[in-house]
């Protein structure tokens, strides 16, 4: 058990930390999760638009539960060392998403949102600690769980989600944001089964 928070230990090595702790977002952690959002905009552009508050964009109005991976050797009274943030959604964007684009999805879907992981704590699998968190949640109330992501041309979140086994349902090329540049392409995944 976490000795922050009373909850489950992953048992995952990430450089010199011991171990992470999955558990539910607390309103005291916006401001480190706003850091991390911040080092990942800069390192990979996600969000693609720094959004104008940040605390907001962290919850959607259809959030169903959020999780932050924590750096447990390190939680204090005071702070977190936060590594990891996902929030499970009630999929109405991609519903209605994937329904314009023909796809005829059940109602019984949650999605899955503002995921990503502080690039230091990559490669040890703190994503897929958290995407499990999220799908036992899915499952435990009965829907499936699907997530949409945007390429922007580097492609390694898409690899990982087709590593993991999710499956690409449909494509949408977007035509926001790109300046002139090739579109960006929304992939839209279902969970392994």
């Amino acid at each position: 058990m976490c000795g922050c928070c009373g909850g489950r230990i992953v048992d995952v090595k990430i450089q010199d930390m011991s171990s992470i702790c999955i558990r539910q977002r607390r309103s005291r952690d916006f401001t480190e999760c706003e850091h991390v959002l911040r080092q990942v905009h800069e390192t990979d552009g996600y969000p693609v638009n720094w959004p104008q508050d940040p605390r907001r964009f962290l919850s959607p109005s259809d959030e169903m539960g959020a999780w932050v991976a924590t750096d447990a050797a390190t939680e204090t009274d005071t702070g977190t060392a936060i590594v990891g943030h996902l929030v499970l959604s009630e999929g109405q964007t991609e519903r209605r998403e994937l329904a314009e684009m023909g796809h005829n999805i059940d109602d019984a879907v949650a999605g899955i949102s503002r995921f990503f992981v502080r690039p230091d704590a990559r490669g040890a699998g703190i994503g897929a600690a958290l995407l499990a968190t999220a799908s036992r949640e899915a499952a435990a109330q009965g829907r499936e769980l699907m997530l949409s992501v945007v390429d922007t041309g580097d492609t390694s979140a898409v690899a990982i989600y087709e590593h993991l086994g999710w499956r690409l349902i449909a494509s949408l090329p977007l035509d926001w944001a790109t300046n002139g540049a090739p579109p960006f392409v929304m992939h839209y995944y279902a969970a392994p089964k």
